[in-house]
C-alpha cells in the first residue's frame, strides 16, 4: 500500500515527494552514535578535570623558545590542537 504524493509546480510539473516523507520519518540514531557520543562526553569530562587539577606554573622549552605559563593552559592548547588535527583528518 504505497501511496505516491505529488505537488504541483508553477510550471505545471508534478514532483514526487516520497523523498521528503522518507527524510521526515527517518529512523532514530543508531547504537554506535550513542556509544560515540557517550565516549566523547566521557573524554571531554576527563580532559576538563585534568586541566582544572593542573594549575601550577611550569616552564616549557621548545626549540629556542622559552615559555612560562600555567600547566592547564598548555594542556588546553594541546587538547584544542589535537581536536583540530582530528577534524582535519576527517576532511581528507
Amino acid at each position: 500500500m504505497s501511496e505516491t504524493f505529488h505537488a504541483q509546480d508553477p510550471d505545471g510539473r508534478k514532483d514526487d515527494l516520497r523523498g521528503v516523507v522518507r527524510t521526515a520519518t527517518s529512523p532514530p540514531p543508531s547504537r554506535s552514535f550513542w556509544l560515540g557520543l557517550a565516549l566523547g562526553i566521557l573524554l571531554a569530562v576527563a580532559t576538563a578535570l585534568l586541566i582544572v587539577q593542573n594549575g601550577a606554573s611550569v616552564a616549557l622549552q621548545w626549540l629556542n623558545l622559552h615559555f612560562t605559563a600555567p600547566l592547564w593552559l598548555f594542556l588546553l592548547a594541546l587538547a584544542v590542537s589535537g581536536a583540530v588535527l582530528a577534524l582535519l583528518g576527517l576532511m581528507l
